[in-house]
């Protein structure tokens, strides 16, 4: 080779790492592009965050502080379904990070992992123009889709199993191409079933169904897949799944998580509503899942497609049935379809490629592209599913913020005491007040899945357990239905008819002190020894709080402290039985002067009203009730 020749070859060579670099550049820039697009669009629903992520929070926390995997003090309960996710966002917590913040973060970052997935799938190769189509059009999709966005940002698993599923996805394909022969692969497939089955109970459903792919491969398309590999694939997620279950028998006592009693119902009408859920899923992403079915469709027509859509439609058709087995789901946007979406992403990404490798020359590519891009942005689903009552119900779901509001505001004022609380809303209330908590809906609870109802399977899917008197047993001092509703659900009803019910509990509402400020209603117990009624030979200490006998007044923080503020135009009352005839009434205030206090009798039955002639509450503690006999 002459001087001349190997300087060539030189330029030629420094020209072509200049090249790869550039192209390099090229993807990364595309990829973050995308990636910025999905964080904005994840903060238009802002800011929502799932009760229920509130209540895997609840369990992280309590993690952190050593108190174990526990929702409450007491005998541990399993009452969430994903264990890695907890792990995750209890190993930052413990660094010291606030874990909604961590919350969101890891869902916006494996969300994004989605799209580096298919970026590596579809960029990766030495020209851009070859599968740049598909790559782009599968991101418009993914980035726009509703669910994508809402469950980046809601706090639950669902987007670290999205980017577990996308390396499943990528890695068989890449078993699949190489002959199932490279064990390293497998090993890496088995890691990312491994975990999918410690983030969901249900995520064994991924094993189940690559495991069925590669023996319809082996028999439908003579394929050799080897023991070996099937045996390194099964390995990890089977020792995943049976190490939680020992944990579960272990720790829990177990075999089966609460979550599974308090929400698998079977039932033809959670069937009915199961298959609703899918269908109105799929329906809520028109047009882009009749373009995904048609691409499908269409790439079955040869060999490579269907090898290369077989696993996915084993796992599109194996997750499905499972969620209308189960009845769907109750959480806005869709939060069970995030697999289906994933695998959407993929359908579009690498069907359009083998469409456009089997219909299209070369040469009409760029054309072809274009058109369709173009009809790709034209028909996304972002143009569309913003009508849709699912992803509204995200945008306008902030009542959990109402429930840290008036958390705070209980936590504020009873911290020392540590009142047991009992909740509807498992998630809110028990996390943002810090209090011992009882679920009403029997999520968190041993007894309640155990002592279902008559009717169970007939109700709304998760909601359906509740028994007023044992709610009565576990003696809480405040009861709050929702964040500060009146009395529902099953246990509210059968307690809202029951009469010691309504001789115990007081109804009060209580003002909040935290943004969002609005008025809760709260039932406080009378003879609690925590918050309640102190009596003794001399007097009965009576804090402000439980004075509602008009039904119009409402308590409030004052100085730490939960009080009453009486004013001209809202009186304070309590009416008190079997107190002696000539006991007497101290108002406890700072400005006591400025209220009124009189005293009625029927028997022994005391009636005590507060008033004022201040237009401006005064703020009002607690009364003193002196027995005249011993007063001091």
């Amino acid at each position: 080779m002459t001087g001349l020749d190997a300087q060539d070859s030189i330029q030629k060579k420094g020209f072509i790492r200049r090249s790869e670099f550039i192209l390099s550049l090229i993807r990364w820039l595309i990829i973050f592009i995308f990636i910025g697009i999905l964080i904005w669009h994840a903060s238009v629903y802002l800011p929502f965050f799932s009760d229920d992520a509130l209540i895997s929070l609840r369990y992280a926390e309590n993690l952190i502080h050593g108190e174990g995997l526990r929702w409450t003090p007491g005998p541990p309960i399993e009452g969430y379904s994903n264990l890695l996710w907890i792990l995750i966002i209890a190993l930052w917590g413990a660094l010291g990070a606030d874990l909604i913040v961590a919350s969101r973060v890891f869902g916006v970052l494996f969300m994004s992992v989605v799209v580096v997935a298919v970026a590596y799938r579809s960029l990766n190769k030495k020209s851009l123009t070859r599968s740049w189509l598909g790559f782009f059009y599968s991101m418009i999709f993914f980035v726009g889709a509703a669910p994508i966005a809402v469950w980046a940002i809601g706090g639950l698993e669902q987007p670290l199993i999205a980017a577990a599923l996308s390396g499943v996805i990528l890695l068989y394909w890449r078993a699949s191409d190489r002959d199932f022969k490279e064990y390293q692969t497998a090993g890496a497939l088995s890691f990312m079933l491994g975990v999918l089955c410690l983030a969901r109970p249900d995520g064994i459903i991924y094993t189940c169904a690559i495991f069925g792919s590669m023996i319809a491969e082996k028999y439908l398309f003579k394929r050799r897949v080897s023991r070996p590999f099937l045996l390194i694939v099964l390995s990890l997620p089977l020792l995943a799944y049976g190490g939680q279950l020992v944990f579960r028998l272990l720790y829990y006592g177990e075999w089966i998580p609460n979550s599974a009693l308090v929400k698998i119902a079977p039932s033809l009408l959670h069937f009915k509503q199961g298959l609703s859920y899918v269908l109105s899923g799929l329906v809520a992403l028109f047009p882009s899942t009749l373009i995904v079915f048609v691409i499908l469709g269409l790439s079955l027509f040869s060999i490579i497609g269907r090898r290369r859509f077989l696993p996915i439609i084993i796992i599109f058709v194996s997750w499905c049935g499972y969620l209308i087995g189960i009845g769907g789901d109750v959480f806005p946007a869709y939060r069970h379809l995030i697999p289906v979406v994933v695998i959407m992403t993929f359908i579009l990404a690498e069907g359009t490629d083998i469409l456009a490798d089997r219909f299209f020359p070369r040469g009409t590519r760029k054309k072809i592209a274009s058109i369709l891009i173009l009809l790709s942005l034209v028909l996304s689903p972002v143009f569309f599913q913003y009508r849709n009552p699912e992803f509204r119900k995200a945008k306008e779901e902030i009542w959990e913020w109402y429930g840290r509001s008036l958390g705070l505001t209980l936590k504020k004022a009873f911290y020392r005491q540590q009142p047991l609380l009992a909740v509807t809303a498992a998630g809110c209330l028990p996390y943002w007040s810090g209090f011992p908590c009882v679920d009403m809906l029997g999520l968190n609870d041993y007894y309640l899945p155990r002592h279902k109802p008559d009717d169970f399977g007939s109700g709304w899917l998760g909601h359906e357990l509740g028994d007023g008197n044992y709610v009565l047993q576990r003696s809480p001092d405040i009861i709050v239905f929702g964040v500060g509703s009146e009395p529902n659900y099953r246990s509210g009803i059968e307690l809202a008819s029951n009469s010691e019910f309504n001789r115990r509990y007081v109804r009060m509402p209580v003002r909040t002190a935290v943004p969002p400020l609005y008025t809760a209603v709260v039932w406080l117990k009378k003879d609690s020894h925590n918050i309640g009624l102190k009596s003794s030979d001399s007097r009965i200490i009576i804090p402000a709080y439980f004075m509602n006998s008009f039904g119009q007044t409402a308590a409030y923080l004052h100085n730490g402290k939960l009080v009453i503020g009486v004013a001209a135009n809202a009186p304070a009352g309590i009416r008190l039985e079997n107190v002696p005839k000539g006991s007497t009434v101290t108002v406890i205030s700072e400005f006591a002067t400025g209220v009124d206090c009189s005293v009625n009798w029927e028997g022994d039955r005391m009636q005590v009203v507060l008033t004022s002639r201040s237009e401006n509450p005064i703020p009002v503690e607690k009364i003193l009730v002196s027995n005249p006999k011993t007063r001091e």
